[in-house]
């Protein structure tokens, strides 16, 4: 049963990206993430399920879209050269706010939804 240790990834990897983020530049880290691991590959489903519980409120672990995104890569990207990490911003009518999500093929993954964003950012480029 791989939940209970791709909970425990999940909150390892939020507990441990802030850091890694403030040490290095980003597209450093999303490579240091997506160095191939001798792990077996998640469930898709799974990661989309735990990340849904364990990031998002009323979990004490919620967080940013840019944070959830992270972890999603670091528990894919190594498995799936196909994911790309994507920041974006939205247009000035719209508050001009970021978002981050991961896309396959230019298909945005998680039900994830970055309508009217222009994309400013994509690891891999």
């Amino acid at each position: 049963m791989q939940q209970p240790r791709l909970a425990l990834a999940v909150v390892r990897l939020r507990l441990t990206l802030p850091r890694a983020l403030r040490r290095q530049p980003l597209d450093q880290l999303l490579r240091r993430l997506r160095a191939p691991r001798p792990t077996p590959p998640w469930d898709e489903g799974c990661i989309a399920t735990i990340t849904e519980l364990l990031l998002r409120p009323p979990s004490p672990l919620r967080t940013s879209c840019l944070f959830r995104a992270l972890v999603r890569f670091a528990l894919l990207a190594a498995h799936d050269p196909s994911i790309r990490f994507v920041v974006g911003l939205r247009a000035a009518a719209e508050g001009g706010r970021g978002h981050a999500w991961l896309d396959r093929g230019g298909v945005p993954l998680f039900g994830d939804s970055p309508q009217q964003c222009v994309a400013t950012f994509t690891y891999p480029p």
